[in-house]
């Protein structure tokens, strides 16, 4: 170091000054050292190291044990820090001293005291402490205390780390000035516990509210713990006024906790929910709800009133992947019954949605061995015909792919044979579609037996074995062949009584095996065209043909020989067929041999751009005029007629980069019959045109940004100028934001061309939605987002929502409005952010709930 004392009165430094047994620092010089106090007869020192640091000036008393510290002074010893513009250490009675200094230029105190020790901090105006009895005196205090802020004209630090307030502050707010805060008379703070106060009030804006209690507690815990959930009011026409979503919450433990809410309306109305959310880190995480509404609309003492129960079940619960590397289990439900929906749903999105998907799934990897496995149940709910397809369960055993031929041993000779895969795929499913209150009453005996009744079962399995190779050097030839082979427990069998004259159709119990095989063989290549154009910046295109062609082949399943169809008894003629495996899960092997050539041709155009005149460093540019251009058809040699099947026409391009547009259509070479039917005449030979057109759609989707408009600005400002100015000027206070934006729209159109027998001509069919969405952050503090679509056939708007917020600091502003349609209804609401104080809000809204 460069002080060492030698005895009470006299310290050699050689940048130190000697006044009357008061050293004194050369100004400007920053100091930093270590002070081990000295002994001093009927003293008792501080037993520990004393680290101090200032920017200013030192002054140093041996005969008074002083030490005063001018300019960010810093000082650390024995787990404690304080920074402050001055300081003043008494070492004979173990204290310090500390407070802010004032400005002379702006009259604002400056280098205010600033306190820590272990995890306790606060800032103050001034302070005094005393390191041996860990004692202290602060005025004008501001500590963190859990989630919230503490403030005190005067405060007492004790050594068990509680704290004494006297005419204090408590806010979530963290302005030094808080916008809101609790007005303490005194308070008691124990930290990690909890905050005990007298007579207390509010205080919202320096304006003092008439709202207050004669004591309160509150909790100070860093950790969760159980306590009440305060409801919130709301008015309904429908329910009335209501105190929703109190209740109680409990912390069950570190992994588990439960929360039970309930809702009650002064016309009769309830509701009640239970959530609860549970996690163990690398094991598993999830959350469940469950809550049931007793809806009554109307006046009781009214024939029009009305009485609704409702229920749903949420459920969510996933396995990290590091818990079971070979196997994972997760579950999703979501069911509901009645219009749950209508009074559960959070948003527009929500409302609307109409089918709800539930799914329990397990997988199993089998290490060392190409087999997996997979036992999934799911539920598709939809909730405007209150019916569910369940499928409980499915389960899947599947083998990867294996190279049956490739060598272990040797290199690959990348012939075609070491190519030839073949892998396995299967799949039992147990299915049954019912209404919601069977499968909710299930626990009865009758909905069991109607159930079973209505259950479809089955299992299947594929074999697909396909290779790959060259030929000509340029055409790829890639032959495969599938079978396909299906068990069902049963199958029906069709007789005819010609005594009743009644057609009856049996169920036959056993189970039965069909199967179906297929062989193809496509081919494909690319061709590439350049045509020079040398015109401005355009240097040439670039065309791509993929043209492709292939062979496959199925049998004729409904032939006597496979066992699947049969003469239909009602039929005389002998005509009409049925399959014995009509009813069966996976359907039935198809009727009719194909032999088919199958065709089609893509296309794909670029043009390649030069760089600009003044860019001598740029490269040649390739723009995409159209991604995909493609026609596919094929042709049956074995139909008996109309071997030609529909043509299908695709294609796809990008525009602007951010505007993507695709378009599909149907061309049916064949012409129609007056009743609308397909006849084996070409559309060419009865009405003179190459094919009929039958539908289209077509799809476009965009969406811009600023920071897209931002980054071309950008870019041509760096090709302008040399040195670009990125800093916002002092003399454009708008500079210093830039308002952010970005807006996303869709637009679909459907076309159908339907033959009408009544008027004997095409009735043409057209449908076009148009939705979007714009969110604009004019400022820090403001967000709007808006959201919306039109309707082409009615002429009008859908349904719209509109967000507004306006960020208040440690308070909030939010408005939410739908201002027509079936979710009409607004919300504006200014409250508090912090969660301490739930329900200190100002709220008014109508519900969309009063418009059914």
């Amino acid at each position: 170091n460069d002080s060492t004392i030698i005895d009470n009165n006299f310290v050699t430094n050689d940048s130190l000054l000697i006044v009357n047994d008061t050293i004194i620092t050369t100004d400007t010089i920053p100091t930093t050292d270590t002070i081990i106090p000295p002994i001093k007869k009927g003293g008792d020192p501080i037993d520990a190291i004393i680290m101090y640091e200032c920017t200013d000036s030192m002054m140093l008393s041996m005969k008074d044990q002083l030490i005063f510290m001018y300019g960010k002074g810093q000082i650390t010893t024995a787990g404690i820090e304080l920074k402050s513009e001055l300081i003043e250490i008494d070492m004979d009675k173990n204290e310090l001293y500390a407070k802010g200094r004032e400005d002379d230029s702006t009259k604002k105190v400056i280098g205010k005291p600033q306190f820590s020790e272990g995890d306790q901090k606060f800032s103050a105006g001034t302070m005094r402490y005393n390191f041996k009895t860990k004692n202290g005196v602060v005025t004008d205090v501001m500590t963190e205390q859990g989630d919230g802020f503490l403030h005190g004209d005067s405060t007492k630090l004790h050594a068990n780390k509680e704290i004494h307030i006297k005419h204090g502050k408590y806010t979530t707010c963290d302005s030094e000035h808080p916008h809101f805060y609790i007005a303490l008379s005194k308070a008691k703070v124990i930290p990690k516990k909890n905050i005990i106060t007298g007579p207390f009030h509010f205080v919202i804006a320096d304006v003092h509210l008439p709202i207050g209690l004669p004591f309160g507690f509150f909790p100070n815990s860093q950790e969760h713990s159980s306590g009440i959930l305060l409801p919130t009011y709301a008015t309904e026409a429908t329910r009335g006024l209501g105190l929703v979503n109190g209740g109680y919450y409990f912390a069950i433990s570190d992994y588990y906790d439960l929360e039970l809410r309930g809702d009650f309306y002064t016309k009769g109305s309830y509701g009640v929910r239970m959530n609860t959310k549970f996690k163990k880190r690398y094991k598993y995480s999830g959350s469940a709800n469950i809550n049931y509404n007793h809806v009554i609309t109307g006046e009781k003492i009214l024939t029009d009133s009305k009485v609704s129960n409702t229920m749903g079940i949420l459920l969510n619960y996933n396995e990290d992947t590091k818990f079971h590397p070979t196997s994972n289990f997760s579950a999703n439900i979501n069911l509901s019954q009645g219009n749950n929906g209508q009074y559960e749903a959070k948003d527009l999105n929500e409302f609307v949605t109409s089918t709800r998907s539930s799914s329990i799934s397990y997988r199993k990897n089998f290490r060392g061995t190409p087999f997996n496995m997979s036992v999934n149940a799911n539920a598709t709910q939809n909730t405007r015909d209150s019916t569910i397809d369940l499928k409980l369960p499915t389960i899947a055993v599947n083998m990867r792919k294996l190279y049956i031929f490739k060598s272990r041993t040797k290199p690959a000779k990348n012939v075609w044979y070491e190519k030839i895969g073949v892998s396995f795929t299967s799949n039992f499913q147990n299915k049954v579609s019912s209404s919601d209150s069977l499968i909710f009453g299930i626990h009865k005996k009758e909905n069991q037996e109607l159930l079973f009744e209505k259950m479809q079962n089955g299992f299947k399995y594929d074999i697909p074995l396909s290779t790959s190779f060259k030929v000509l050097k340029y055409i790829n030839v890639s032959p495969s062949f599938n079978y396909h082979g299906k068990i069902y427990p049963n199958h029906i069998e069709k007789h005819f009584y010609e005594d009743t004259d009644s057609l009856v159709t049996n169920t036959i119990y056993g189970f039965h095996h069909t199967q179906d095989f297929s062989f193809s063989i496509p081919l494909s290549t690319k061709i590439y065209g350049v045509f020079n154009i040398n015109k401005g910046r355009v240097k040439a295109m670039r065309h791509v043909l993929s043209p492709t062609v292939g062979y496959s082949y199925k049998p004729d399943f409904s032939n006597d020989i496979w066992g699947v169809y049969k003469e239909d008894p009602s039929d005389s003629t002998g005509v009409t067929m049925y399959s014995i495996y009509k009813n069966g899960i996976f359907g039935s092997p198809g009727k009719g041999e194909q032999q088919n050539i199958n065709f089609g041709l893509g296309n794909n155009f670029e043009l390649k751009i030069k760089p600009k005149k003044n860019d001598t460093i740029g490269d040649d540019k390739k723009i995409k005029i159209l991604d995909r251009l493609s026609i596919n058809s094929s042709y049956n040699f074995a139909a008996d007629s109309m071997n030609l099947s529909v043509f299908k026409l695709n294609a796809s391009t990008r525009l602007f980069k951010k505007t993507s547009v695709s378009f599909s259509s149907s061309l049916d070479p064949y012409a129609i019959n007056s009743e609308g039917g397909r006849i084996n005449v070409f559309e060419y030979t009865e009405n003179n045109n190459l094919a009929r057109f039958t539908n289209a759609r077509l799809t476009m989707s965009s969406g811009f940004s600023s920071k897209e408009f931002k980054q071309m600005r950008n870019k041509n400002t760096e090709k302008t100028d040399k040195k670009p100015n990125t800093k916002p000027s002092n003399d454009d206070p708008y500079g210093y934001y830039d308002a952010t934006w970005s807006v996303k729209a869709n637009y679909s159109l459907n076309y159908n061309r339907k033959f009408n027998t009544e008027l004997q001509d095409y009735k043409i069919n057209v449908t076009q939605n148009l939705t979007g969405s714009l969110n604009f952050v004019p400022t820090k503090k403001w967000a709007v987002s808006v959201s919306s679509g039109y309707d082409f056939d009615a002429m009008q708007l859908t349904s719209t929502t509109i967000n507004m917020s306006r960020d208040l600091h440690c308070w909030e502003m939010n408005l939410t409005a739908t201002p027509y349609g079936k979710m009409k209804s607004y919300l504006f609401s200014i409250r508090i952010k912090s969660s301490i104080f739930t329900g200190v809000e100002y709220k008014r809204q109508t519900s969309w709930h009063d418009n059914f």
